[in-house]
């Protein structure tokens, strides 16, 4: 969700089988604390959108980000399909931890985020908890820049 798609390892897992040309689907469960995850959410929803998506189909070069909102099951607002989110980057927090071998790490993660997201993102529909659905498309190239840097070199 949001800018998490960069190195999220269940989007990668999706990305490598949509290389290797298997439709693939990227299912991710929303929690703000890991003591009380709401599994069952995207355990009621997810076998309905798959069935769904897969009727519908998509392209070969896109893959598909399911993110279930924070929530119960039975407290779900529908389903949004999505654009990709960007998070206000001055909620940044880094913090210190310490791991099982007493060494320091750090984890780098997102305060709440103040304001609402933009309409019509991933983050906003989680937020406002609906199940967001994102085509994601493996090609990054930003072409209006590709132009500009076509035309400067």
């Amino acid at each position: 969700m949001g800018e998490d798609v960069t190195y999220s390892g269940t989007i990668a897992a999706a990305m490598e089988g949509t290389l290797v040309g298997v439709p693939s689907i990227a299912l991710s469960q929303s929690f703000a604390n890991r003591k009380v995850m709401h599994w069952p959410t995207a355990e009621q929803h997810a076998s309905d959108i798959i069935r769904r998506l897969v009727a519908i189909g998509w392209a070969r070069d896109v893959l598909i980000n399911v993110n279930f909102p924070d929530c119960l099951p039975g407290d779900v607002k529908g389903v949004e399909v999505t654009r990709q989110g960007r998070r206000d980057f001055s909620s940044l927090n880094i913090e210190q931890r310490i791991d099982a071998r007493e060494r320091p790490y750090y984890w780098i993660g997102f305060r709440p985020i103040q304001g609402q997201p933009e309409e019509g993102t991933d983050i906003r529909a989680t937020e406002e908890g609906r199940i967001a659905i994102t085509p994601l498309h493996l090609d990054l190239t930003e072409n209006k820049a590709l132009k500009q840097l076509k035309a400067a070199f």
